[in-house]
């Protein structure tokens, strides 16, 4: 008969992961995953060793830093599949109907860029929106809404990549505040054209960008993890 680990035995493995420095209970999975198959394999052969003494023995396999190039390996795998599939979601985002509003809003942003001179008042405004958003958002919003609800000694490396990509929004003000120094050279107005309709294409499609980042993104990867790890959502 076929020896299998037990659910104690299993969660004894993702505390043997923890210990050897991996936090994330996502890429715990891979290495349990991959310690479990090695320990049943050395059973078909070796039927009466313990469980203790096969997970002793497949370790003692990896070698000196053989666990931790594994563990290295898993997780570059892992980070590549969660960022593609973030970006995959961003691209569901944008369809041909957001593609057409976002050419129209842009087209209207840049007329009303054409018809002042207070390009950069336009912009400081939009950069005060954003940062009131985004104090809001992560205050508030998100925390209460989209965040990834798990019981608080599990960390997943999911939330941590995401995290990541949303704290790409804190550059926002700074870049657009740079936009807001060339729109006052009114000295080359054929640059500041071409400037303007960058900046106005710009500023419309980032809208959506942080739009589809804070909430379609995160709705997506919170059904992702309560598919994935039921035991640890949380309604």
């Amino acid at each position: 008969m076929k020896k299998e680990l037990t659910p104690q035995q299993i969660d004894h493995l993702h505390e043997f992961c923890e210990k050897h420095y991996v936090p994330y209970y996502d890429l715990q999975v891979e290495l349990v995953d991959h310690l479990a198959s090695s320990i049943e394999s050395r059973w078909e052969n070796q039927l009466e060793i313990s469980f203790e003494q096969a997970l002793y023995d497949t370790y003692r396999e990896f070698g000196v830093t053989g666990f931790s190039r594994v563990r290295m390996s898993r997780e570059k795998e892992l980070l590549k599949k969660y960022r593609r599939m973030l970006w995959q979601y961003v691209g569901q985002f944008f369809k041909l109907p957001k593609i057409i509003l976002t050419i129209a809003l842009s087209a209207l942003l840049f007329i009303l860029f054409r018809s002042t001179e207070k390009d950069s008042v336009i912009v400081v405004s939009f950069i005060v929106m954003v940062a009131l958003f985004e104090i809001a958002y992560f205050v508030y919003i998100y925390p209460r809404f989209f965040s990834i609800n798990a019981f608080s000694k599990n960390k997943f490396l999911l939330g941590n990549v995401f995290r990541n990509i949303q704290g790409m929004f804190a550059t926002v003000p700074l870049l657009l505040l740079n936009f807001a120094s060339f729109l006052n050279m009114s000295d080359y107005p054929s640059f500041l054209v071409w400037f303007e309709l960058f900046v106005s294409v710009f500023m419309i499609a980032l809208s959506f960008f942080i739009i589809s980042l804070s909430f379609y993104v995160p709705g997506k990867i919170r059904a992702h993890f309560e598919e994935q790890f039921p035991q640890f959502a949380k309604a």
